[in-house]
């Protein structure tokens, strides 16, 4: 008999979250920009990458900094 695990409640809401983001940045810029963005300091997010944001459930905070992301680059 083979166990697979099943990813709790919380870690499946941060899982999903994070593909939600990674995919709004990389369908309006790039898989590259949207790796880059999930590692660096976000000023929308008091300069925490978006990885520590999500880890700490700060859902909200990380979607604003998404959109903000998206719409200032639509702007160009």
């Amino acid at each position: 008999m083979q166990f697979e695990p099943v990813p709790g409640p919380d870690f499946e809401r941060r899982l999903r979250l994070a593909h939600r983001a990674w995919r709004q940045i990389a369908d309006a810029e790039s898989d590259h920009l949207a790796r880059a963005w999930f590692i660096g300091g976000n000023p929308n997010l008091g300069e925490d990458t978006p990885l520590t944001a999500i880890r700490e459930d700060r859902g909200q905070d990380v979607m604003n900094a998404v959109v903000a992301l998206v719409e200032d680059h639509q702007d160009v």
